[in-house]
């Protein structure tokens, strides 16, 4: 039996049953506590009941916490105490050390026992929560951060927050610990409740008032060309602006390494044909390849580096990061690939891209697969108590693993001359595929070496966002690097995904324990979007085009603002106070920046009567006006939107361009190594549709413009349209014939 939770009478003998229950039902479980009874966690809370891995994480602590639901709210109600909501996720280090310092001690869960109604949330979960209350932390504190301190009345409206808090007055720096700050709250809202009232009630018009000019913001008028031009230009200046001319990446620490400056600075070069925006896109995608943030050994990214250098780490690694970053790699390959940016230089570089992206890659498929399909979203910064144990090497370490070779690497691996910390994480002075290949038997002893350490907690919640990126970066290697194991991958995860998540058209957020979580939110419906939509680029199955149509339409009715233009996070009977619009890019692209890319490419691939009765292209119009005051004054926080401007900017400024290639029976290789020689190159704005001549038909039920057009015999029948106008179809009949294809698509859409 578990001791009764410090200072709270709320839990009954019932519910202490169901809790029983369920931690010894639980096979393989490892309860996370150090207030033990005989190897036995002392305490249990309702977090038990969970399939959070973070919540899970929390199951054992003295405090009596709730998950987000109305029983807590209407507790504090009954009780008229307020709610200490706390929000962070499973491999958050200072999570972890506000756990250790604060709710493992039994002291001070019986101070939040008895004077709070305490509420767990995992963010990566439930990201409406997590934003809507950063942005009160925002409010109220002026930054942001995990962990997340937030005190709400019963209505849910919060009064004051804070981030991370050490336990005691002094310690780490701070004047006031959290202990004194549960005494002086739980006082105030006691002896003060009209200062709370007025203070909580200050902070919902604040955000209240952001939403409001958020979706005022669509009643600007259409946006010109001039506009679309003006807008790409600060976009790339401010990139330029901003530019790290000695490690890559923007100037200063810590450097995050986010794709989208990237995939925009690539756009722009592709555009203009400037050799400087693909220069500076190629250096800092070097400079992370080369740096600590990317671990050496085993393959794939940390989540950003301390310093600007890229050398030390923060050793959390995200499955979102590694996707997202894999999908720009893959891009500078294709933009490489042009004669105009070609080198010797180039080459190399392109070389180490690559390895880059398959070893990334591989990484996610060796280290993140969950059975049944799909990936697991992180690994912990963590082991044995230190932030990135695991992966850091002392030489002497070295020495024991390698002997005789251990001088050689350690003169290509590690910087003595850097700081402590960067004397143990390994890193490349300078891209060299001839030394990486010459150390290869090195690295494979050492990963052998380092598989023998504990290891960082794996975080097994599957994430529907995060593994739809996932899906677009496999499928653009498995056509870009000529890798149909990696578009088999994709094909594996997107079925898996379907079947885990897909309610009613829409796809629930997570699926953890063997079951899905309830709730929807816009960012995993844009993002299974754009990977449906990447994977009939990669394979030219109607299927995902039909299914692309239906998801992109069903979102527009669930989370779309027909009147201001712009999405939702969530739908419109969310029990939270305010209906936010995430427009703002951050680890992750922002999901009205995604739903206005689909809307694009949704618009290019149907034409003028489009899937669903939609107007795609007016959908898409509304959304960039409503995010035209964001990317007037902060174009650097709307990347994402920018990537889907640059598209635009094509269409606008060059017509769409639309290719349909129609393939015989028994040519299929040949539409295959169509397919690939195609997709080889980076095309934006160019719509590519291919179906087989039984397939037709139906494709032209989903793209009308794709109607009346036939094959004109064995082998490939290709139309070339620009500004839609259709050029006299081409017959290829031998792969040799497929350069005639790419003269055609230079001449006629200069592409």
């Amino acid at each position: 039996m578990f001791e009764p939770l410090p200072s709270s009478a709320s839990i009954s003998a019932a519910l202490q049953q169901r809790l029983e229950e369920a931690y010894h039902g639980r096979s393989a479980y490892q309860a996370r506590s150090r207030n033990l009874r005989e190897g036995q966690p002392r305490f249990c809370n309702r977090l038990i009941l969970e399939s959070s891995p973070y919540l899970l994480q929390h199951a054992h602590n003295p405090v009596d916490w709730y998950p987000w639901c109305d029983e807590a709210f209407e507790r504090a109600a009954a009780e008229q105490k307020p709610v200490f909501l706390s929000v962070g996720y499973a491999t958050c280090h200072w999570c972890h050390v506000m756990e250790h310092e604060s709710f493992e001690s039994v002291e001070i869960a019986a101070q939040l026992n008895r004077d709070f109604v305490c509420v767990k949330v995992d963010r990566e979960e439930r990201p409406d929560v997590d934003s809507l209350y950063m942005g009160a932390v925002q409010v109220l504190s002026g930054r942001g951060g995990w962990p997340m301190s937030v005190w709400l009345d019963p209505q849910r409206r919060p009064f004051f927050a804070a981030t991370y808090l050490p336990p005691h007055d002094g310690q780490r720096g701070a004047a006031f610990g959290f202990v004194t700050l549960l005494q002086g709250l739980a006082r105030t809202y006691r002896e003060e409740p009209q200062r709370v009232a007025e203070a909580a009630a200050q902070v919902v018009e604040v955000l209240r008032r952001s939403s409001a000019r958020s979706q005022a913001a669509a009643q600007a008028d259409p946006l010109s060309l001039q506009q679309l031009e003006r807008l790409a230009e600060r976009a790339v200046e401010q990139a330029r602006e901003d530019y790290d001319p000695v490690h890559g990446g923007r100037r200063g620490a810590p450097k995050f390494p986010s794709s989208f400056p990237i995939r925009m600075l690539l756009r722009h070069a592709l555009r203009s044909a400037e050799l400087e925006a693909f220069e500076l896109a190629g250096r800092s995608l070097e400079a992370m390849a080369c740096g600590g943030i990317y671990d050496q050994l085993g393959g794939g990214f940390h989540r950003y580096s301390t310093d600007e250098r890229w050398r030390v780490p923060h050793f959390e690694k995200m499955l979102y990061d590694n996707a997202l970053l894999s999908v720009a790699y893959l891009e500078a390959i294709q933009l490489g690939r042009e004669p105009r940016f070609a080198s010797d230089d180039t080459s190399a570089l392109l070389e180490t891209f690559e390895r880059v992206v398959l070893d990334t890659l591989d990484f996610v498929r060796r280290e993140l697969a969950l059975p049944g399909g799909g990936f697991a979203s992180a690994f912990d910064a963590d082991s044995e108590g230190e932030e990135g144990r695991y992966y850091l090497w002392e030489p002497e370490q070295v020495d024991a693993v390698l002997g005789e070779a251990a001088p050689a690497f350690l003169r290509a691996y590690v910087d003595a001359k850097g700081a402590a910390e960067a004397g143990k994480v390994l890193h490349l002075r300078e891209s060299d595929e001839l030394a990486w290949r010459r150390h290869a038997p090195s690295r494979a002893r050492l990963l052998a070496a380092r598989a023998l350490r504990p290891p960082p907690l794996r975080d097994d919640k599957l994430i529907c966002a995060w593994n739809a990126y996932t899906i677009s970066a496999l499928a653009k290697a498995g056509v870009v690097l000529e890798r149909p194991d990696l578009l088999d991958l994709a094909l594996g995860t997107e079925a898996a995904l379907r079947a885990k998540l897909c309610v009613e058209g829409l796809y629930r957020r997570s699926h953890a324990e063997g079951r899905a979580s309830a709730q929807v939110f816009l960012e995993d419906q844009t993002a299974v979007c754009a990977a449906l939509l990447d994977v009939y680029d990669a394979t030219w199955e109607p299927d995902f085009l039909e299914r692309a149509i239906a998801l992109a339409a069903k979102t527009e009715a669930v989370f779309g603002d027909r009147e201001h233009g712009s999405w939702f996070l969530v739908p419109e009977d969310s029990e939270l106070l305010v209906r936010e619009k995430p427009e703002h890019d951050g680890a992750e692209p922002a999901p009205s920046s995604l739903a206005i890319d689909n809307a694009l490419r949704l618009a290019a691939y149907a034409g003028d009567a489009l899937g669903e009765g939609l107007d795609w292209r007016g959908i898409a119009e509304r959304g960039l006006r409503a995010q035209l005051p964001l990317l007037s004054r902060y174009p650097q926080t709307g990347n994402e939107a920018m990537v889907a401007l640059f598209r635009k900017l094509m269409f606008e400024s060059e017509g769409e361009r639309q290719v349909l290639v129609v393939w015989s029976e028994g040519a299929q290789a040949l539409a295959a190594a169509c397919r690939s020689q195609l997709g080889k190159r980076l095309r934006p704005g160019v719509s590519v549709l291919g179906a087989r001549e039984e397939e037709l038909e139906r494709l032209g039920r989903l793209c009308p413009w794709v109607r009346g057009k036939t094959s004109l015999g064995a082998g490939l029948t290709v139309y070339v349209c620009a500004q839609g106008r259709c050029e006299a179809p081409l017959l290829l009949s031998t792969a040799a014939q497929l350069s005639e294809l790419e003269e055609v698509l230079k001449q006629k859409c200069d592409c």
